[in-house]
């Protein structure tokens, strides 16, 4: 599972974007009554930058091992 998503470059960009502050989102419906909604993003907690850190070494480190310690370490404190 962990491989699928570090190959999810959107993923991570979406992680990239929702660790700077006063990130914005925009969410659109599919359904033509309902107006678009603007949400500002908190800081991101520590699973959020874990799973961030986990998938950027992952595309970073091409043969090297990596090991998920923090982000299994931040799942099992949730």
């Amino acid at each position: 599972v962990l491989q699928n998503l570090s190959q999810t470059p959107v993923l991570r960009e979406l992680l990239k974007e929702a660790k700077m502050p006063g990130t914005t989102v925009k969410i659109e419906s599919p359904e033509l009554f309902v107006e678009p909604q603007l949400i500002k993003l908190d800081q991101p907690g520590p699973l959020t930058l874990a799973m961030y850190q986990f998938l950027t070494e992952m595309q970073e480190t091409k043969k090297g091992v990596v090991t998920p310690k923090e982000l299994f370490a931040q799942v099992c404190k949730k």
